[in-house]
């Protein structure tokens, strides 16, 4: 039996517990790590200040095994262009904004590759964002172009890349996957009707 990791709503709090995150050596795997230790600053990009968003507040959670950090995922809503061209409708949809798991961690637990902490936290994240299908019918998220084992991690979970791709200048690209395709028309239409198409 798989062990299955405890969550926990990420607070003020429990920052000196992730000061020593650490989810690889890479500049976009840094940045997944610097966000979640970031101060509770206005000045800064971070999971606190992501949190107090006055607009759109994020969810952040913790997933631990005992006391020890083993991961953490970020949540919040958004609107895309969709399928993403410059003049395409912009659609409501939630968006993975972090995920990451302790470099230690990779890999494990040992045993089938449905049971991995990797997967326990994006299947969690993925559950998160199905309560609000009916609103928010697609689950996004962007991924660096050159973390080719996020990407095929993504994909294997049921993501796609299929999106018209702008590539910003950060070197990230667009991943979704359909939490409500009936919704997701109706969204469209919605759309397409106020735009007179």
């Amino acid at each position: 039996m798989a062990e299955t990791l405890t969550k926990h709503a990420f607070t003020v709090a429990e920052l000196p517990n992730v000061q020593d995150f650490h989810c690889g050596d890479e500049p976009f795997e840094k940045e997944v790590a610097d966000w979640l230790k970031g101060p509770d600053s206005p000045e800064v990009d971070s999971a606190l200040t992501s949190i107090k968003h006055p607009d759109k507040p994020s969810r952040v959670w913790l997933y631990k095994l005992g006391d020890e950090v083993v991961g953490f995922g970020a949540l919040a809503k958004t609107d895309w262009r969709w399928p993403g061209k410059n003049n395409d409708p912009k659609l409501p949809l939630s968006i993975i904004i972090w995920v990451g798991v302790q470099m230690k961690y990779w890999g494990q637990p040992p045993g089938p590759k449905e049971e991995r902490f990797s997967v326990q936290i994006l299947d969690d994240l993925v559950a998160e964002a199905s309560e609000d299908a009916k609103t928010h019918p697609v689950l996004g998220l962007f991924v660096h172009k050159d973390n080719k084992r996020a990407i095929k991690f993504y994909k294997d979970a049921g993501f796609s890349d299929e999106l018209e791709q702008r590539v910003e200048k950060t070197g990230h690209f667009k991943m979704f996957i359909v939490l409500d395709q009936n919704a997701l028309e109706a969204a469209i239409a919605a759309v397409n009707n106020r735009r007179g198409l």
